[in-house]
C-alpha cells in the first residue's frame, strides 16, 4: 500500500512538470525578447516545429507579427482508490491556455493560402478552377501545401499554420538602424493561412521592446 502511495505521489510530481504542449515553455528574458510580463512569449524560446493559431498581428517592416496559440496542459486534481482493492490513481484533467507568441517571418518565406480566391462568370455565378488554373495557382513547387500567397492577403484574426525553423544564415555585419542585431535565430520559413477571420481578433498582449 505505501509503494502504491507513492508511485502516486511520484506520477502526481510528473503531471505538475509537463509542460504545455506546443513547447511553449518561457525561458529567461532577454534583451529584445517578448513582453512576457503581460503574457507574450518569444518565439526563441519554443522548439523548431509547426504551430497553428490566430494571427493577431502581420509582419511589418522588421517581419515581426504575432500569432495567438492555444496549448493544454494536463493537471492534477485529486486521488481517487486507495482501498484494499482498489489502488490509488491520480485524477487529471485538460486545461486549455492561450498565449499569444512573437515570431518573425525569414526574408524568404514562403507564403501558402489553402483558400482559393473566388472567380465569377459573366452572370456573377461562380467559376470552378480548370486543373491547368489549380497547378498554376500552386506555383513553382507543387509539393508546398496549397496555393501561392502573397503578405498583402494576411490579416488579423486569421487562422494560420507556421514553420518555425533556424534562421538563414545572414552576414555578420547586417544590422539593423539602431546598429543592433534585429535578426531572431528561429524564423518563420513558411506561412500557410489555414481559414479567414472568424469572430473577434485578439488584441496584441506584448509590446517589443
Amino acid at each position: 500500500m505505501r509503494r502504491q502511495l507513492i508511485g502516486v505521489l511520484l506520477l502526481v510530481a510528473a503531471f505538475v512538470l509537463v509542460p504545455a504542449v506546443e513547447s511553449l515553455a518561457q525561458g529567461k528574458k532577454k534583451d529584445g525578447e517578448w513582453d512576457k510580463k503581460s503574457g507574450g512569449i518569444d518565439s526563441a524560446t519554443l522548439s523548431p516545429q509547426d504551430y497553428t493559431g490566430k494571427l493577431v498581428s502581420v509582419p511589418g517592416t522588421d517581419r515581426l507579427f504575432v500569432v495567438e496559440i492555444e496549448s493544454k496542459n494536463v493537471v492534477v486534481t485529486g486521488i481517487s482508490g486507495g482501498g484494499l482493492r482498489t489502488p490509488p490513481r491520480a485524477k487529471t484533467k485538460s486545461v486549455s491556455s492561450k498565449h499569444q507568441v512573437e515570431f518573425q517571418l525569414a526574408e524568404k518565406a514562403k507564403i501558402r493560402s489553402m483558400l482559393l480566391p473566388e472567380q465569377f462568370d459573366d452572370k456573377g455565378n461562380l467559376k470552378k478552377y480548370s486543373n491547368a488554373e489549380l497547378a498554376r495557382l500552386k506555383g513553382k513547387d507543387p509539393r508546398q501545401p496549397g496555393y501561392e500567397a502573397s503578405l498583402d492577403q494576411l490579416q488579423a484574426g486569421q487562422t494560420v499554420l507556421v514553420t518555425l525553423a533556424p534562421a538563414p544564415k545572414r552576414s555578420p555585419k547586417s544590422k539593423d538602424a539602431d546598429g543592433l542585431k534585429s535578426e531572431k535565430k528561429l524564423q518563420v520559413t513558411r506561412l500557410v493561412i489555414l481559414s479567414e477571420a472568424t469572430g473577434p481578433t485578439p488584441a496584441p498582449k506584448g509590446k517589443k521592446k
